[in-house]
């Protein structure tokens, strides 16, 4: 694509990327403690409940992905939402039913990037989720381009997706329902 020039690739950009997730990889794997570890505070955060990701602009197909691989690899429901279109419809769904309060959990990927508006837009939200009894957990993504915000969110929702089956004990690997949906399909 970007030989058709749809696209122009800044090689420096891409070692940069390369080298900070070799960075940001490190802080994430199974042997940093808790207390250090975003990918565990946040799986632990979310255990018990259901993640409802939140996120804007650049990074909606990241959203996409990262509940995938959280549905997929640790056997948990999960959605997103993305701003503003969150607030336009979800917002008012948040009253009922009651048990919102019990089941849901928001994760907003905030980025300093993002435009002013999303930024207020996003502040703005979290108090109106916690204001209905949900949590809202913030992450905010430290990346210095909008193409390494994506990947770095990549990257943390694998290691999440991760985090959450080793807490419901599943094999991420497996996809039973998915198998037994294809045999029925074919």
């Amino acid at each position: 694509l970007a030989k058709a020039g749809l696209f122009k690739i800044v090689v420096r950009e891409i070692e940069d990327i390369i080298a900070s997730m070799e960075i940001w990889s490190r802080r994430l794997k199974t042997d940093v403690p808790i207390k250090t570890n975003a990918a565990k505070q946040l799986a632990l955060a979310l255990y018990g409940r259901i993640p409802v990701l939140v996120g804007a602009e650049f990074l909606r197909g990241n959203l996409h992905i990262a509940r995938n691989q959280i549905n997929e690899c640790s056997k948990l429901f999960s959605s997103y939402l993305c701003l503003p279109d969150l607030n336009h419809y979800a917002m008012e769904g948040l009253v009922n039913p009651k048990a919102n309060s019990r089941a849901l959990a928001f994760l907003f990927f905030d980025s300093k990037l993002y435009h002013p508006r999303v930024q207020k837009r996003a502040a703005l939200t979290k108090q109106v989720v916690r204001k209905n009894g949900i949590p809202a957990i913030a992450h905010e993504l430290r990346g210095e381009t909008a193409l390494a915000q994506a990947y770095e969110l990549l990257q943390l929702g694998s290691w999440l997706s991760y985090y959450l089956g080793m807490l419901y004990d599943v094999d991420p690997v497996k996809i039973p329902w998915v198998d037994w949906f294809k045999k029925k399909l074919a």
